[in-house]
């Protein structure tokens, strides 16, 4: 499960979620946005692997570049049954006009454990495993459906800047306060985590919403990049002050 593996509902250190980044409406094609479906997209902290170990994409010691790890979630209190990015001229529910997700001045990174073998769907705990920075691959999901509950009637297709392709799980998934997970991706960044590069690089484009009902809806997707996560905790010369005192104050405790 989706939470299991990377504890969307709990902060973690390696892979955790350190804030919403941006809330923006939805639009259907041939206009309105009746099923008042928003989305968010959410910074992940990618420095450090479940292993421990640093992951070197936030610092550009992997490869030389620097990534930035971004999950979009949509919002709505429906239950959720298949997405559409892009599927060429037209998405799997017969609309017209979805450009997809696509990044601009930016690359999509994609790890592949095995040489051929893309993830192209949200990993299981084996895999994250045994080749941890299977975690900050670019891959999507639906909810808390493992990837072997999502199928592809339209092959997913991850090059280097857009993610095309439709996925959807029998049954749906059910929204959990609100939000139900869409997919991960990690993509080169200039300045790192955190920052407004809004003016070089974009990640964004339209998306189609499936719903246990039938309904579909084109969803306008703002530029991850645009927004930034929340600043490192660093602490205020007062509060310097008073951590000091309360370590001289524990101190004297011990020498008394």
């Amino acid at each position: 499960m989706l939470r299991d593996v990377f504890s969307f509902s709990t902060l973690r250190a390696g892979g955790a979620v350190l804030g919403a980044l941006s809330i923006a409406a939805g639009a259907q094609a041939g206009g309105g946005n009746p099923l008042g479906i928003t989305h968010t997209w959410v910074e992940v902290d990618n420095s450090m692997l479940v292993n421990g170990n640093p992951s070197g994409l936030n610092d550009g010691s992997f490869d030389g570049t620097i990534y930035r790890t971004f999950d979009l979630f949509v919002n709505l209190t429906q239950t959720v049954t298949a997405f559409d990015s892009g599927n060429a001229q037209n998405d799997s529910f017969g609309n017209s006009g979805n450009t997809g997700i696509d990044a601009t001045g930016a690359t999509m990174f994609q790890f592949e454990p095995l040489p051929g073998t893309p993830l192209d769907k949200i990993p299981n705990v084996g895999t994250i495993n045994a080749f941890p920075l299977a975690e900050y691959d670019s891959w999507v999901g639906i909810g808390d459906a493992v990837g072997t509950n999502i199928s592809t009637p339209v092959p997913l297709v991850f090059n280097t800047t857009e993610l095309t392709g439709a996925w959807f799980t029998i049954g749906g998934v059910p929204p959990e306060n609100g939000g139900v997970f869409v997919a991960r991706f990690t993509v080169s960044s200039l300045l790192g985590f955190g920052q407004d590069e809004s003016a070089s690089r974009f990640l964004g484009g339209q998306l189609l919403v499936g719903t246990g009902d039938g309904n579909s809806t084109i969803i306008d997707i703002s530029n991850a990049f645009a927004t930034t996560g929340p600043p490192p905790s660093i602490p205020t010369p007062g509060a310097i002050a008073i951590f000091g005192l309360a370590g001289l104050a524990s101190v004297r405790r011990r020498r008394g």
